[in-house]
């Protein structure tokens, strides 16, 4: 995503599921999404789809961290319906505004382990970037249902313009 040479190329780009913000540093996230302006037609329409950053850190029960940098952690386990018990700890730099998981659950009596992490962006910063680059925005939902965006939406989901 960060590598794509398209210009002028797309009417539509469809970024769906949180598909910014995994790159390690800041910089690569915004070249994806400076990278998808070129690919665009003058008129063409960014959907970007992305964690709330409100309703993320609402649902780890944040509380105010004295350094305000590292918030604890949050952790839960999920039972799947073969049986399957995955543990999920997560945790928040505030700093970095990075949201880092780690996930661990034993499958055919194999202890297994996935981590990763992910740049999150308030609704005010992801908002400027875009403008910024290029991007007039044209409307924002809270989730896939078209319902209006709020601090408690589950989504932000922006329809953008390249101008």
């Amino acid at each position: 995503m960060r590598k794509i040479k398209f210009s002028n190329e797309f009417d539509y780009v469809l970024s769906w599921f949180t598909s910014i913000g995994y790159f390690s540093t800041h910089f690569k996230n915004i070249l994806v999404i400076k990278n998808i302006h070129q690919a665009l037609k003058t008129g063409g329409i960014l959907i970007l789809d992305i964690n709330n950053f409100s309703k993320t850190l609402h649902n780890m029960k944040l509380r105010t961290h004295p350094e305000w940098t590292l918030v604890p952690e949050y952790s839960s386990v999920y039972e799947l319906s073969d049986g399957t018990r995955i543990k999920k700890v997560s945790k928040f730099d505030r700093m970095k505004r990075k949201l880092s998981t780690l996930l661990e659950w034993t499958k055919d009596g194999r202890d297994k382990k996935m981590h990763y992490e992910v740049r999150l962006f308030p609704y005010d910063e992801i908002i400027t970037l875009l403008q910024g680059i290029g991007f007039k925005i044209l409307q924002t939902w809270g989730s896939n249902l078209g319902e209006e965006f709020s601090d408690t939406s589950p989504r932000l989901i922006i329809k953008a313009q390249k101008i």
